[in-house]
Order: structure tokens, then C-alpha cells, then sequence
């Protein structure tokens, strides 16, 4: 028998990429361009800001819906499903005639985008050797720094030249080629079983818990911490979400397994990946006021200087998760946060008269944090789950992402209004004294962060979650699990190493 080397994997990665690029794009550039779409729309500040709020709430409710999806009917359908829907809404917010109509279709974009960023983790491990995972996942955290670092530049230029409507117009010929792409490139992946069926009154409570949850943290700033409104969403999603979870353990075909957070090295990654993004976007929400309210830098400065953790993190993270690869991922995400914590502490000691160098030294540090935590708990996340559960795993990552980032923004403006008040109105004491709170809460989180990864036990040996093509019998797919009863507990899930390992797709043989 002669050894049959099957495709490399890089042209799948491409397909990956371009779609996580323009998702991360969409999220940044899109800021750039909220002044002039209110003036050329006419329409309010309070409006305008549910054009960003709208594609950040749909992308969270349905991440995990999306991942559960996708390892049912296959991550190439459902990350076409991406593409298409992405682009789709692309060119309706194009065209979009009023304000709320951009914002519906801003809607249509976050949810192609859930669909791409559930299914991005996925391909990524599936096609990749689990020797290699960390790297490749590593290219990805660059990739997602290149849309934020592209963003707010790219936003710009095309604002200047060919006003807002070309930041969503541009998304259209890259989205095709994209499909297009993705359609020659992409393998027929799919890890669950067609027998299994979907949950979902599951899937709407978790969504309809996320976005309360998620509204209500965001608009927070806006109603106050008084407001019966802020406090309805979030106890209506508080029970969304309890409920979510007693259904999980008695549904026929759980959305997301209870089981899975019985593996501590999932649950540990997860909770680490909330707390270390938290810590992460106090400091990211902050920086312009402080950069452009206390230090008076002007636009240009402003930008080049929020460049610099993005751009650290682009040049590290490849070489980062090359080494978690090497060394496992417990060493180097208590690493990442580690000189995240430092970073934070820098942050935490600048004041009015700092000078610049030691400000980038901070924020490069931040970016090098990054760098070393994010591919690897990433990597650590999908390598604890069994095959037939990548793309809820990835949809978990997700989620974990965003709540951290919702909660950072929310409790770093919470803390600094707290002591400061708003930021253009407080004097340089007690703007310097608002900011050391913030980033003091930020720290506190990171420490927690770091506490949590410690917390999730000895690191077992990189395993293959690559799936072949299961045998279809007359009973469906050779290991399908069976149907539980409505009440019955469901499983837990078995960890990576009690099932055989599938073949390398680079050594598989032919007969």
C-alpha cells in the first residue's frame, strides 16, 4: 500500500481566514463612520448606536445555535451559509434608505458572521495535524488582529474618497470570491450525526438569555444602574439562561452538553477566556479617552497609537501558538497572562504627564499578552472536546469572547464613572484617579484570569479531532449516539482520549 498525501490544509485556512478578516473588519470599521451615517441619515445619536450594538447582540445570541448546526448538517454548508448571509447583508446596509433600516441589516450581518465564527475553530482543528493546531490557531488570532488593526485606517479612507455606504459595499466582491472559494477548498466536514436532532426551544432560550443578558450590561452606561429597564433584561435573562441549563440536562439532544463542563480543562479554558477579555477591554475602551481627553493627542496620533497592540499581537501570535504546540498550553496562556497582568499594572500607573514610550511599552505588552494566552486556551478549548462537538466548542469560545468584552466595557466605564464622572468633564485628578479604578479592576480580573488557567490540571497529549466520514447503515452513522428519553440526564462527554484516534490526513493510506 502506498501512503496517499491528501490536501494540504492551507487553502481550507484561506477560506477561514478571508471570513474571519472581514467579520473582525465589519466589528471596527464601522466606528470610523457612525458621525457621518447620523448626519447623511439625519438621524439621532441614540439610534445610530444600535448599528454596531445590533451585529454585536445577533452575533452572541446565535453563536452557539450556529456551532450545534454546523456539526449536525456539516461546517462547509453552514460557513457558506456564512459567506452568503454576510455578504447579503453587506449590500443591504449599502443601500439601507434610513437608520433602522441599516441596523436590520446589520442584523443580517451578524448573524452570517455567528455563522463564521462558530465554524472558524472547527476547520481550523479538523484540518489541521493536532501537532500543528496551535500554529494554525495562532494564524487565526492574527488574522482577527489584522481586521482590527485595518479597520479604523481602511474605514477612513474609504470614508474620505467614497463616503460610509463604500465600508459595507466593499464586503461584496471579497464575499463572493470568498464563496466561491470556500466551495473548491473547503472538505465536506460534518462531526455529528444527521439522527441527532436539534434543540430548539434550547437554542431560543439561550439566545433570547445572551441578548438580554448582553443588552442589558450594555445599556447600562446609558439607563443607569437604577433603571427598572436595565434590571428587567437582565433578570429576564438570567432566567432564560437557567432555564437553558435545566433543559440541557434532560432534552433528547442537548444544544450545548452539560458533560462537556465536566472536563475541567474545558471549563477552566472558558473561564479563563471571559475573565482575561474583560480584563482586556477595560483597558481597549479606555485608552481613547485617555489618550484624547487627558493627553489632548490629536486623530492621527490617536490611531498609530492604538495600533500597537493589534499589531504586537499579529507578529507574535503565529510564533506563540507554534510553541504551545511544543511545550503544551498551560505554561503559555499563565505566560500570556502573566505579562498581561504586568501590562494592566503599567496601564494602571500612568497619569497626566507620562511619557509617551512608557505608554506604548504598556500597550505593547498588551498585545504581547494576547498573543501568548489567546491561541492556546483557544487551541486548549477545542482540543478537550470529542470530535462530534468541534463546532459547539467553538461556538462556546465565541460566546466566551464577547461576554468578556461586553462585561470590560461595561464595568471599566462603570468603575471609572464611579470615581470621575464622564470623562470630558472630569479635571486631570480625577480623570488619573477614575482610570487607576478602572484599571485596577482590569488587573483584578487578570489576576482571576490567571488564577482560573492554573486551576485546570495536568495537560494531556495533543490528540487528533480530525473526523473521517462516518459508515452509514441502515440505523444512520456508525457511532451515532442513541436518543435519550425527555427527563433522562444526559451523558457526560467522553474525553479525547477514549475514542481512537482518526487518521492523519497526511498519512492516511489507500488500499
Amino acid at each position: 500500500m502506498e501512503p496517499r498525501r491528501l490536501p494540504s490544509p492551507w487553502p481550507a485556512f484561506s477560506c477561514v481566514a478571508a471570513g474571519v478578516f472581514m467579520a473582525t473588519l465589519d466589528s471596527s470599521v464601522v466606528h470610523v463612520a457612525l458621525p457621518a451615517i447620523r448626519r447623511d441619515l439625519g438621524s439621532t445619536l441614540a439610534v445610530v448606536e444600535w448599528v454596531p450594538n445590533a451585529y454585536l447582540l445577533v452575533i452572541t445570541g446565535l453563536l452557539l445555535a450556529f456551532g450545534r448546526l454546523a456539526d449536525l448538517v456539516g461546517q462547509r454548508r453552514v460557513y457558506r451559509w456564512g459567506l452568503g448571509v454576510f455578504t447579503l447583508g453587506s449590500g443591504l446596509c449599502a443601500v439601507a434608505p434610513g437608520a433602522w433600516a441599516l441596523v436590520a441589516a446589520r442584523a443580517v450581518q451578524g448573524a452570517g458572521a455567528a455563522m463564521l465564527m462558530a465554524c472558524s475553530p472547527a476547520i481550523v482543528t479538523a484540518v489541521f495535524p493536532a501537532a500543528h493546531r496551535g500554529r494554525a490557531l495562532g494564524l487565526v488570532g492574527t488574522t482577527v488582529a489584522a481586521g482590527l488593526t485595518t479597520g479604523p485606517a481602511l474605514g477612513g479612507i474609504l470614508l474620505g474618497v467614497w463616503g460610509w455606504r463604500s465600508l459595507f459595499a466593499i464586503n461584496l466582491p471579497v464575499g463572493l470570491v470568498a464563496w466561491w472559494w470556500s466551495g473548491r477548498t473547503l472538505p465536506a466536514l460534518r462531526f455529528g450525526s444527521r439522527r441527532e436532532g436539534f434543540d430548539g426551544v434550547g437554542a431560543a432560550l439561550l439566545t433570547l438569555g445572551l441578548v438580554s443578558l448582553v443588552l442589558g450590561v450594555n445599556r447600562l452606561a446609558a439607563w443607569g444602574g437604577a433603571s427598572g429597564r436595565v434590571w428587567a433584561l437582565l433578570g429576564s435573562g438570567a432566567v432564560c439562561l437557567v432555564a437553558f441549563a435545566a433543559r440541557q440536562r434532560t432534552a433528547p439532544w442537548p444544544l450545548v452538553d452539560p458533560g462537556l463542563f465536566r472536563n475541567r480543562a474545558f471549563t477552566a479554558a472558558v473561564g479563563a477566556a471571559v475573565l482575561a477579555y474583560l480584563s482586556g477591554f477595560v483597558a481597549v475602551f479606555l485608552l481613547p479617552f485617555y489618550l484624547a481627553e487627558l493627553r489632548g493627542f490629536g486623530p492621527r496620533t490617536l490611531g498609530l497609537v492604538l495600533t500597537v497592540p493589534p499589531l504586537v499581537m499579529s507578529l507574535l501570535a503565529p510564533w506563540a501558538g507554534g510553541l504551545s504546540d511544543r511545550i503544551g498550553y498551560g505554561k503559555l496562556t499563565a505566560v500570556g497572562l502573566g505579562v498581561r497582568s504586568l501590562s494592566l499594572l503599567g496601564l494602571l500607573l500612568l497619569g497626566a504627564h507620562t511619557p509617551l514610550p512608557a505608554v506604548l511599552l504598556a500597550l505593547g505588552l498588551l498585545g504581547a499578552g494576547s498573543a501568548l494566552f489567546s491561541p492556546p486556551n483557544t487551541s486548549s478549548i477545542m482540543g478537550a472536546v470529542p470530535p462530534q462537538r468541534l463546532g459547539v466548542a467553538g461556538g462556546v469560545a465565541a460566546v466566551a469572547r464577547n461576554l468578556g468584552m461586553v462585561l470590560g466595557i461595561a464595568l471599566g466605564g462603570a468603575a471609572f464613572r464611579w470615581v470621575a464622572g464622564t470623562p470630558s468633564a472630569a479635571d486631570p485628578v480625577r480623570f488619573v484617579a477614575g482610570w487607576r479604578t478602572a484599571m485596577a479592576v482590569g488587573l483584578g480580573a487578570c489576576l482571576a484570569a490567571l488564577a482560573v488557567s492554573l486551576a485546570r490540571g495536568p495537560e494531556a497529549h495533543a490528540t487528533e479531532t480530525r473526523p473521517q466520514p462516518a459508515p452509514v447503515g441502515p440505523e444512520g452513522p456508525a457511532g451515532s449516539p442513541p436518543r435519550r428519553k425527555a427527563g433522562e440526564a444526559a451523558p457526560s462527554a467522553p474525553p479525547m482520549d477514549s475514542a481512537p484516534a482518526p487518521p492523519d490526513v497526511f498519512t492516511s493510506q489507500r488500499p
